[in-house]
């Protein structure tokens, strides 16, 4: 059940700044009206989604990585080191718990310009492959 939950918080936190952010829903709905996924007067009955369809909606992903990146569904992540590591000048030894503080990472001002801000255009030049992995090859990015 916590996943549910997780996953209704995310999509109400997307669906939120898709319709309060001016002019983020006109644009996401000219991409869907323009494959034929938009109900219309003239089209009351669009056409279903393919999984081909996804590539050609830039705007509705950046709008949903923009909301992931200020709203994570995992606001720390927690992983074990395999060896002893440096990471900076600190000793990190084999099997030491480390904790990413991803809400922290995607809403700085050290890494984002104005982070409090909705704005999916920061993604519309980042390759949808660069954020793709395969755990089958343990690649990313099509590498």
């Amino acid at each position: 059940m916590p996943v549910f939950f997780l996953a209704g918080h995310t999509t109400s936190w997307t669906l939120f700044n898709i319709a309060t952010v001016p002019g983020v829903q006109d644009r996401i709905a000219e991409e869907l009206d323009s494959l034929g996924l938009l109900a219309t007067p003239q089209r009351p009955t669009p056409r279903e989604l393919q999984w081909e369809d996804l590539k050609a909606l830039p705007y509705l992903t950046a709008a949903t990585k923009e909301a992931m990146r200020m709203l994570p569904v995992v606001s720390v992540m927690g992983r074990v080191a395999g060896s002893d590591m440096m990471c900076g000048p600190y000793k990190i030894p084999k099997g030491t718990v480390v904790g990413t503080p991803l809400f922290a990472i995607h809403n700085t001002i050290h890494n984002w310009q104005e982070p409090e801000v909705f704005r999916p255009e920061r993604w519309l030049d980042v390759p949808v492959e660069t954020y793709v992995y395969d755990s089958t090859t343990n690649t990313s990015g099509g590498e």
